[in-house]
């Protein structure tokens, strides 16, 4: 799962990592926000 905080940082959650599996993905620079993530077949 993959969701946006109110934050602005794109939180992804996956049961495969660990018990608590919540991983943050956010930009270096205010000014530059993603615009989109691709996954790998392998993480599909």
């Amino acid at each position: 799962v993959v969701a946006c905080g109110l934050d602005g940082v794109l939180y992804a959650w996956d049961r495969r990592i660990s018990n608590f599996p919540c991983f943050e993905l956010s930009s270096s620079c205010c000014q530059s926000p993603f615009n989109s993530i691709q996954l790998s077949k392998d993480e599909q």
